[in-house]
């Protein structure tokens, strides 16, 4: 067990050994929901065609068009300005193409249903009549009872609305993210009115109503277990409101073991409502460790973590290959610590804070772009008991600090091998002192392949990169791929203010066969601070079985 990268190394190494374990719950939390996520996306990486500006075809035949008359075009009042009609010279095939292009502005931007008519026109007048006839949802139904449908939240478009691409997506995605309801459908039919549509809602609901992933890997930090067992599980629409409840649970395998014991469990509760979507999680991790004592001797150290987060969520732009997600969310952290029998009210904290974050989605192509940045602090006039933060003798809990991420995903080919491109850079930046509990650690084979889990290194500022090139070899054995992971810390907690450098090369193996999954590895560190060992090369299992 050890600490390396602080000014207070001796005193952080097991406060910093037990956060990890929370840090890994949060892991696990937030890969299960991305899983979810990803298996609910209608994105698509192929470019929407553009039209170009319109231009009447030239026709002997033809009228000088001296006014424009718009009717009903109240609900696309940006229609007009996509085409200059004063001064062409319109015939019947230039008035077709007219209709054919102003329809196509509307199919651009998500109205399938709205048309554009041109009745027939007085030649002599010079007068140009357009129709428009908007197309609206009309009555909501649930093909399972052919009935009016009744649980609504997850669709952002109510009876009597203009009926848009875009929210016929969103719903899709808000019904498609519960796993039982993945195959999720929404029909158009005729409606009873003019330019209305009936929207059929298929949830195609699996008879499962839960779905579990048993976890196992060699993950964890040597003082307080190595080999970890996890569970996740997801239970559908509990509340029969495309709602889901995620729950993660994760152990150390030698559970006989007194000497040391990490120990989560989080719960996540979400729901779509339209563009919007709540959510409410708790967590609570403990570890137990033995401590080397100066005099001689050891000494069992334990702490514990309780979390609780509030989160909304607004999707508020998207289209066929993009999506953009602002996130608010406030959430309350308790932290506390026992050297023996002795409670240590240096490490007590009841923190309440903040984080505001962007998150940016699109298809390239093949290639998928993700990107967020996120400004998140401490908000003391909540918060019970700020805690203690070394150096800072009037600290009352006020932090802030910006973090950042980008995710890339590229296929590419090369003399007719398939190949992906699979790279994640992060980084945080603080803007004030921080509380261990918020800075950059860099610990487990997680972060940096070829670690062997006995240093946790930490600080206020840094970065990590990791970079796979996967080999799709189509074997049943699974792909191979090469990582490549590096990684930077600073911040004044360091000696002298200063940084430190890491990165390291890994070989693996990765695949599924039937409930069955696993990723193989064998790393080696390349760099690293120079007074602490590497291990030589180091090799991480974590495997899954769907129950």
């Amino acid at each position: 067990m050890a600490c390396a990268g602080m000014a207070q190394a001796q005193d952080a190494a097991p406060v910093q050994q037990g956060q990890e374990v929370e840090r890994r719950l949060r892991r696990e939390m937030d890969s299960a929901q991305d899983a979810v996520e990803q298996n609910s996306r209608v994105l698509k990486g192929a470019a929407t065609r553009r039209h170009a500006a319109f231009a009447a075809p030239a026709e002997t035949a033809c009228t000088v068009a001296t006014d424009v008359d718009w009717n009903d075009i109240r609900p696309f009042p940006w229609l007009p300005g996509t085409v200059s009609l004063r001064g062409m010279c319109l015939g019947p095939k230039g008035l077709q193409e007219l209709r054919r292009y102003l329809g196509g502005q509307l199919i651009e931007r998500g109205y399938v249903t709205s048309m554009v008519l041109i009745p027939e026109q007085r030649p002599a007048d010079g007068r140009i009549a357009i129709q428009v006839i908007p197309g609206r949802v009309g009555k909501l139904i649930d093909k399972t009872t052919g009935q009016p449908l009744q649980a609504r939240n997850a669709l952002p478009f109510r009876q009597g609305d203009l009926l848009n691409l875009r929210d016929l997506d969103q719903a899709l995605e808000n019904l498609r993210r519960v796993p039982g309801q993945s195959k999720a459908n929404l029909t158009l039919t005729p409606g009873s009115d003019i330019g209305t549509s009936d929207i059929v809602v298929d949830r195609q609901r699996s008879k499962e109503r839960w779905h579990a992933v048993l976890t196992a890997d060699n993950d964890g930090q040597d003082a307080t277990g190595q080999n970890q067992l996890g569970l996740i599980g997801i239970v559908d629409a509990p509340l029969g409101r495309d709602d889901l409840l995620l729950l993660t649970q994760s152990n150390n395998l030698n559970v006989g073991n007194r000497r040391q014991m990490s120990r989560g469990l989080g719960l996540n509760w979400s729901m779509p409502v339209g563009y919007w979507n709540v959510s409410l999680g708790a967590s609570g991790s403990s570890s137990r460790q033995t401590v080397d004592l100066l005099q001689g001797g050891q000494i069992a150290y334990a702490n514990k973590t309780r979390l609780v987060q509030l989160g909304v969520d607004r999707v508020v732009a998207r289209s066929s290959r993009s999506r953009s997600t602002v996130k608010l969310q406030l959430n309350r952290r308790i932290d506390s610590g026992k050297l023996g029998s002795t409670r240590l009210d240096v490490q007590r904290r009841d923190i309440t804070g903040y984080a505001v974050s962007y998150d940016y989605l699109r298809y390239l192509g093949r290639t998928t772009l993700q990107a967020s940045a996120e400004l998140r602090g401490g908000l003391p006039e909540w918060s019970a008991r700020p805690g203690y933060v070394a150096g800072q003798p009037h600290w009352n809990g006020r932090y802030r600090l910006a973090s950042a991420s980008l995710n890339i995903n590229a296929p590419f080919a090369i003399g007719g091998k398939r190949f992906t491109y699979e790279g994640t850079l992060s980084g945080q930046h603080a803007f004030t002192p921080l509380p261990w509990t918020q800075y950059l650690s860099i610990s487990s084979r997680y972060a940096m392949r070829g670690f062997d889990g006995r240093y946790v290194f930490i600080g206020e500022n840094g970065w990590v990169s990791h970079n796979d090139v996967v080999w799709n070899s189509g074997s049943k054995l699974g792909n191979p791929y090469l990582g490549a992971d590096a990684a930077r810390l600073s911040g004044p907690s360091l000696a002298n203010g200063g940084s430190q450098h890491f990165s390291s090369v890994s070989l693996g193996l990765r695949g599924q066969v039937a409930r069955f999954g696993y990723d193989l590895s064998a790393g080696r560190v390349l760099s690293k601070p120079k007074a602490w060992s590497d291990g030589g090369f180091n090799v991480s299992l974590r495997m899954t079985v769907r129950l």
